[in-house]
C-alpha cells in the first residue's frame, strides 16, 4: 500500500510532504534530504530545488496517479512553479510547468506559465509556438498575443511580430493593451 503525500497545505506542510516523496523515491533519504537542506534559504524559507530532485519528484508524479490527478495538487505546483519564477529560479519553473502541462495541456495558465518561462530563458521560437497555443484555447487572450509579438521580435522576425500587434490593435482588448501593442509596432 502506497503512502501519500499531498501537495497541499502552507509551504512547511507542503516541504515535509515533498521530503517525505523523495525518500520514497530515491532511496536516499538521508543524502537528499541533506541537500535540499543546504539549499533553504534560511529568511524565508524559500528552497530551491536540485534539478536531480525535480526529475525524481516530477516521474514519481506522473506514474501515481494519485498525485498527478489531483487538481489540488496541481495548484499547488502551480503556485510553486508561480512562486519559483517571481524568485528568479527560471529553471525550476519550466520544469514545474512541463509537469503541470502534460498533466493538463489544455490549461492556459499552464501553457502561459511555461511560455514566459521560455521566454526569460531566450527560447523565443518555443515560447510563440506556446502563446499561440493558448490563442487556440482563448482566442481574446490578448497578453498571449502581445508576449508572442514580443518574442518574435526578440527571434527577429519582426513581419510575425506586426501580426499578432496588429491583431490586438484591431481587436476588443483593453485599451492599454492597444496602446502598447500599437507603439511596439510603430517600433518594429
Amino acid at each position: 500500500m502506497s503512502q501519500h503525500y499531498p501537495l497541499t497545505g502552507n509551504c512547511e506542510q507542503i516541504e515535509q510532504n515533498i521530503i517525505n516523496l523523495l525518500k520514497v523515491v530515491e532511496k536516499k533519504s538521508m543524502k537528499l534530504v541533506e541537500l535540499i537542506a543546504s539549499e533553504t534559504n534560511q529568511n524565508n524559507r524559500e528552497i530551491k530545488f536540485p534539478s536531480a530532485f525535480l526529475e525524481a519528484l516530477i516521474n514519481d508524479l506522473m506514474l501515481t496517479d494519485q498525485h498527478a490527478q489531483s487538481r489540488a495538487n496541481r495548484q499547488s505546483i502551480y503556485r510553486l512553479a508561480y512562486h519559483s519564477y517571481l524568485k528568479g529560479h527560471i529553471e525550476q519553473a519550466e520544469v514545474l510547468y512541463q509537469f503541470l502541462c502534460t498533466q493538463d495541456m489544455y490549461n492556459p495558465d499552464y501553457l502561459m506559465g511555461l511560455a514566459a518561462a521560455n521566454f526569460r530563458n531566450r527560447n523565443y521560437g518555443k515560447a510563440v509556438n506556446l502563446y499561440v497555443m493558448c490563442l487556440e484555447l482563448e482566442e481574446e487572450n490578448y497578453l498571449a498575443m502581445l508576449y508572442a509579438g514580443q518574442c518574435s521580435l526578440r527571434s527577429d522576425k519582426p513581419d510575425h511580430a506586426c501580426l499578432f500587434f496588429r491583431a490586438i490593435i484591431n481587436s476588443n482588448a483593453p485599451p492599454g493593451v492597444k496602446n502598447y501593442a500599437a507603439t511596439l509596432l510603430s517600433g518594429s
